[in-house]
């Protein structure tokens, strides 16, 4: 397009022949400005100069903002045509006037004639699901404009009406919209005469990242009375790398969060939540959001494990919450039992589905563990996740107190066997304890608080005592609460 300067004062040609001022041809009325939805192309109508014999109309755009106006020459038409159309290189807010010229090459005055027609825009508010369209206000109409429609158009079909606003209302909201679908809005203006001006057409597709291909919740794992951990693996490879984990009383409660964590960067990650492992239990699951903190996908539940139990004489009774959490569920669960050098053993594995499990002591005999018998149970699923990793989920550690037993023997040989010291027989071993041991006149020989440590038969560690009757004496306190005395005579032996 050729560009072109406007003076300030629009000119008049004189005669130089006769000397008499030729005047200009009347201005053709512009009746719209229209955009056609399907091409594109924009296209200009007019009414015909009053002025007979006219040669052609021009046509430009115009730049009204600057000083002097500034314009681009589109075309021109023959004096019979009164419409003109072309497709612009880009969809831009245009403002168009027509010029009628006429055999003597006479063009009409502009006198601020010209239209601009609607120019739509949009814009997209993906956490609301909302799309917003703005365009200005038709110019040419002056006062003849009665209002605009708006209309939208999926992927298929025809444009449908959405709604008519007033000659003030230069904006509209259309929601909800769907996420990963193309849009396509035009609005249309309406004068009182009949005239109507469709804008450009805008389309905006309204894109939002898939959600990961997994998350697996992999266990929900008790660390100690105050702390559980949940580890969880997810797809990372796409757009969507936060996420956040949330904790509910039921796998149907209302779920509140417990951390988000964000630009996730492992495949695999671990958090902590604070609760009462002891008494506790909650369910847990992880969720991929997108970019407007927005729940798109969600993992397996999980649980803490709660283990209670009670001691019925030499019996002790444990009992657990399942966990419920596994995508291949539960293959067994295996009960632990801490020992006299502190260390975890197994005691017995059960199939899934039994949540129960009864511990004999008799059974146990003389073990030298401690009376705070301490247990735990780990759940193992049933095969691996989408990582190859088989969740394993550690239940609160359960603290059962007994009371200790104890036998007392009536004879011992120093330096014999089995018998070369003196001590007594116990299942358990007391919170408390103290022996000592007497000769008949009540002089102490030997005390100790170490159950592990027996009388030797030595006088307070020097010199052998003489064969014959003695006095124990031992006070103990066992785990439950529970104290005891034993007295009684022994008898010293030698080989």
């Amino acid at each position: 397009m050729a560009k072109f300067i406007l003076p300030g004062i629009l000119f008049m040609i004189l005669s130089s022949g006769s000397g008499m001022a030729q005047t200009s041809p009347e201005k053709p009325i512009i009746k719209y400005v229209t955009i056609d939805s399907i091409t594109g192309e924009t296209i200009i109508e007019w009414e015909a100069s009053e002025t007979p014999q006219i040669d052609s109309y021009e046509i430009s755009t115009l730049d009204i903002t600057t000083n002097p106006v500034t314009g681009f020459y589109l075309g021109s038409v023959p004096g019979d045509s009164l419409t003109f159309s072309y497709k612009p290189e880009k969809q831009k807010p245009y403002i168009y006037t027509v010029v009628a010229v006429d055999e003597a090459e006479n063009r009409s005055l502009l006198s601020g004639d010209y239209h601009q027609p609607v120019h739509l825009k949009l814009q997209y508010d993906s956490c609301s699901s909302a799309m917003l369209l703005k365009w200005n206000k038709y110019v040419g109409w002056k006062n003849s404009l009665t209002g605009f429609y708006v209309y939208s158009k999926g992927e298929t079909g025809d444009f449908r009406y959405l709604d008519r606003l007033d000659t003030n209302t230069v904006s509209f909201v259309h929601e909800p919209v769907e996420e990963n679908r193309k849009y396509q809005y035009v609005i249309i203006a309406y004068d009182s005469r009949g005239n109507r001006s469709t804008s450009n057409t805008q389309s905006y597709f309204t894109y939002m990242p898939p959600p990961p291909d997994f998350i697996n919740l992999d266990h929900v794992s008790v660390i100690d009375d105050q702390t559980v951990e949940i580890s969880f693996s997810a797809d990372i490879s796409g757009e969507i790398n936060d996420f956040l984990v949330s904790r509910a009383r039921s796998r149907e409660g209302s779920f509140t969060p417990v951390q988000m964590i964000t630009d996730v960067n492992s495949s695999t990650i671990q958090i902590t939540d604070n609760i009462a492992t002891q008494v506790e239990k909650y369910f847990y699951k992880v969720e991929a959001l997108n970019s407007c903190s927005r729940p798109v996908a969600s993992s397996n539940p999980g649980n803490n494990i709660v283990v209670s139990g009670s001691a019925e004489g030499s019996v002790i009774t444990l009992t657990w919450d399942p966990y419920e959490g596994f995508s291949n569920g539960v293959s067994e669960y295996t009960v632990f039992r801490k020992n006299r050098y502190n260390e975890y053993e197994v005691v017995h594995t059960l199939p899934p589905g039994i949540n129960r499990f009864n511990d004999n002591l008799r059974q146990l005999g003389k073990t030298d563990n401690s009376g705070d018998l301490h247990y735990y149970v780990e759940a193992h699923e049933n095969g691996t996740n989408q990582l190859g990793i088989a969740g394993t989920s550690r239940s609160n550690e359960f603290i059962v107190n007994v009371e200790t037993r104890m036998w007392m023997p009536n004879a011992f040989t120093p330096e014999g066997y089995p018998n070369n010291y003196f001590l007594p027989v116990m299942d358990f071993l007391p919170k408390d304890y103290k022996m000592f041991i007497f000769d008949r006149t009540g002089k102490v020989l030997f005390q100790t608080t170490d159950p592990h440590k027996g009388w030797d038969g030595t006088l307070n560690g020097s010199g052998r005592a003489r064969e014959g009757a003695y006095i124990y004496h031992v006070t103990y306190l066992s785990y439950n609460g529970v104290r005891r005395e034993l007295t009684g005579n022994l008898t010293l032996v030698y080989p």
